[in-house]
């Protein structure tokens, strides 16, 4: 209600965060639900109706809210949830003073850079790759390589899989 209410914003939700079952049996929630307008990963591209991220969590979800903008990414205000956290540093007690903050633009901001992967492998079979929720961004047709290419925040993991070599 602060944000959708008191700050007229229309706020974006994960349609998949909406039918979680805690938030659909409580009642209370219902009036509240209705003022969101939903998205869903892969399908809906949101990138240029987002003014900034309000995230809660902890340093998962905010990975998970970068990896959602694989262009530009929008400010994200980070409120944790639990009790240790390295990406998310603002306690969600405050959340409406730092909210106002960043709307009146009196927020400090912390530049982080982003790292630009490129995943290039050879075709196992002829079926179009879905990868950790982001979709293959195109095909090297001359090697008939698979290349994905992803924009991340914090790391790159090379897993080798069930082969011994790298």
């Amino acid at each position: 209600m602060y944000l959708t209410e008191e700050n007229n914003m229309i706020v974006y939700v994960e349609k998949e965060a909406l039918e979680d079952p805690a938030i659909v049996s409580d009642e209370n929630f219902g009036p509240v639900k209705k003022k969101f307008c939903t998205f869903r990963e892969d399908y809906d591209d949101i990138s240029n109706q987002i003014d900034f991220i309000i995230c809660l969590g902890g340093d998962g979800t905010l990975l998970y809210a970068s990896s959602l903008f694989q262009g530009s990414a929008p400010p994200v205000i980070a409120f944790h949830l639990g009790s240790l956290s390295f990406l998310t540093p603002l306690n969600f007690e405050n959340f409406q003073s730092q909210v106002n903050q960043v709307i009146e633009g009196n927020a400090a901001v912390i530049l982080r850079s982003r790292l630009k992967v490129r995943v290039v492998k050879e075709p196992r079979d002829k079926k179009r790759t879905i990868h950790n929720g982001l979709s293959e961004n195109g095909l090297d047709t001359e090697g008939r390589r698979q290349a994905m290419q992803y924009q991340v925040l914090n790391e790159v993991v090379i897993d080798r899989g069930s082969s011994s070599y790298l």
